[in-house]
C-alpha cells in the first residue's frame, strides 16, 4: 500500500511540474519565436529545456542539507549570505508576482470572452479576471493538497483538449508553411525570444514544494523534475508544430500588435482551421493551460511569502499570506489588463537570477563545504559556468531589446 501511495504521489508531483510550466508562457512561444520561425525555435526550446532542467536539479542538490520545509530565502541566506538572499528574494518575488499578474490577465481575457459568447453580451475583462482569480485563488489558499488534486483534474482536461486540438491541427499542417522553401526565419530575432522561452520552463519554484509533497525522497523528486520538464518540452514542440504549421508567419502581425493576447491568436487561426469545434478546443485548451500554470505559480508565491514572513499553516496566517501574495498582482491586472507577453519576458530576466545563477552558486558553495549529499548533478564546474553564461545572455537580450538595439519582428 505504501509503494502505491509513493507512486501516486510521484505522478502527482510530475503533474505539478508540467502544470506549472505549461501555461500562458506556452501560448506565448509561437508568437515570441515567430521571427525565428520553426527550425530555429526548436533549437532554442531544446537548449533552454536542458539548462533549466539542470538548474532545477542544482536546487535539489543544494537543498539536501536543509530541513525539507526550507524555501529559497532560508537556503540562499545560509549558503550565500544576506546580499544574495536579498537579491534572490527580490528577483524571485518579482517573477512570481508578474506571472500571477500575467495569468490572471490572460485567464480573465478568455473568461470574459467565453461569458460574452454564451450570453451574447459584451463582458468587461475585469469581470472575467475576478471570476478566474476567485475560484483558483481559493484553491491555493486551502492547501497544497487541494492544489495537487485540482491541478491533476485540470491537467487531465489540458492534456485531453491538447491532444484533441493537436490531433485536429497536425493533419492540416502545411509543410511549406512550417518549413518554407525559402527560409523566412532569421537568427537576429533570437534576442526577443530568449526570455519568453526561458520563462516557459520556469517550474523551479516547485522544488521546495516537491520536497514536502514527496517527503524528501530525493530520487523521486529528481525524476519528477526530469520527466516533468521533458514532457513539457515535447508538448511545446507539438504545440509549435500545430500553430506555426497552420498560421503563416505573416499572419502573426495582429497577434504581436495585441501584445500576444490568446483570444487574438485564436481569432487569427480561425480562417486556417476549417472545423469550428477545433477553435473551441483551442480556447478550452488555452484556458486549462493558464489555469494549471496559475495554480503552480500561485502556490509557489504563497509558500514563498509564508516562508519569508515566517507565517505558520493556521487559517489566520494563511489568510494574511494570501493578502500579501495576491492583492498586488490582482490590482495591477485590473489596472493594466493587457501585454502579458512583455510581462513574461521581464519575468524571464528575473528568473535567470534566482532560477539559474543562484542555483549554480549554491551548488558550488555546497560542494566547497562538502555537503552535497548523495544526489549530485553531473558535469562539475564546466556545467556551472555554462549555465551562468546562458543566464547572462538572457539578461543581455532583454537589456538590448529595451534599448532598441535588437531587431523586432512585427509580422
Amino acid at each position: 500500500m505504501s509503494s502505491i501511495k509513493h507512486i501516486a504521489a510521484f505522478i502527482a508531483a510530475t503533474f505539478i511540474v508540467i502544470g506549472t510550466a505549461v501555461g500562458a508562457g506556452m501560448i506565448a512561444i509561437p508568437t515570441a519565436t515567430s521571427g525565428l520561425w520553426y527550425g530555429r525555435s526548436l533549437i532554442i526550446l531544446f537548449i533552454t529545456w536542458l539548462v533549466m532542467m539542470t538548474t532545477s536539479l542544482m536546487i535539489l542538490e543544494a537543498s539536501q542539507g536543509f530541513d525539507r520545509r526550507a524555501h529559497f530565502p532560508t537556503m540562499v541566506k545560509q549558503l550565500l549570505g544576506n546580499r544574495w538572499a536579498l537579491l534572490n528574494s527580490l528577483s524571485l518575488g518579482f517573477v512570481l508576482y508578474i506571472l500571477v499578474y500575467a495569468y490572471i490577465a490572460v485567464g480573465g481575457d478568455i473568461t470574459s470572452a467565453n461569458i460574452a459568447s454564451l450570453s451574447g453580451h459584451d463582458t468587461p475583462i475585469w469581470v472575467g479576471q475576478l471570476i478566474f482569480f476567485a475560484v483558483l485563488g481559493l484553491v491555493v489558499w486551502l492547501s497544497h493538497h487541494w492544489v495537487a488534486r485540482f491541478n491533476a483534474l485540470i491537467l487531465g482536461g489540458l492534456l485531453l483538449t491538447f491532444f484533441l486540438a493537436s490531433g485536429a491541427l497536425l493533419p492540416s499542417v502545411q509543410l511549406n508553411t512550417l518549413i518554407p522553401e525559402q527560409d523566412v526565419g532569421n537568427w537576429r530575432y533570437v534576442w526577443l525570444s530568449l526570455p519568453v522561452v526561458l520563462t516557459s520552463f520556469g517550474y523551479h519554484i516547485n522544488v521546495p514544494t516537491l520536497r514536502v509533497y514527496l517527503a524528501d525522497r530525493t530520487s523521486q523528486i529528481a525524476w519528477a523534475l526530469i520527466i516533468g520538464s521533458f514532457s513539457v518540452l515535447l508538448l511545446y514542440i507539438l504545440w509549435q508544430t500545430a500553430v506555426q504549421g497552420n498560421l503563416p508567419r505573416s499572419e502573426f502581425a495582429p497577434v504581436i500588435a495585441s501584445g500576444g493576447q490568446v483570444s487574438q491568436l485564436i481569432d487569427a487561426m480561425r480562417p486556417y482551421v476549417l472545423a469550428p469545434s477545433v477553435v473551441g478546443l483551442l480556447a478550452l485548451f488555452s484556458y486549462f493551460a493558464i489555469a494549471t500554470s496559475f495554480l503552480g505559480v500561485a502556490l509557489g508565491l504563497f509558500e514563498f511569502i509564508s516562508d519569508f514572513c515566517h507565517f505558520n499553516d493556521s487559517r489566520g496566517d494563511r489568510f494574511k499570506t494570501a493578502i500579501i501574495a495576491f492583492v498586488a498582482p490582482l490590482a495591477l491586472c485590473l489596472w493594466q489588463p493587457y501585454g502579458f507577453v512583455s510581462a513574461i519576458a521581464y519575468a524571464g530576466v528575473a528568473l535567470t537570477i534566482w532560477g539559474i545563477i543562484i542555483p549554480a552558486l549554491m551548488v558550488r558553495k555546497t560542494r566547497e563545504q562538502g555537503n552535497s549529499g548523495r544526489f549530485r548533478v553531473p558535469g562539475g564546474k564546466l556545467v556551472i559556468l555554462l549555465v551562468i553564461i546562458f543566464a547572462v545572455l538572457n539578461i543581455l537580450a532583454q537589456g538590448l531589446a529595451d534599448l532598441g538595439l535588437v531587431a523586432k519582428f512585427s509580422g
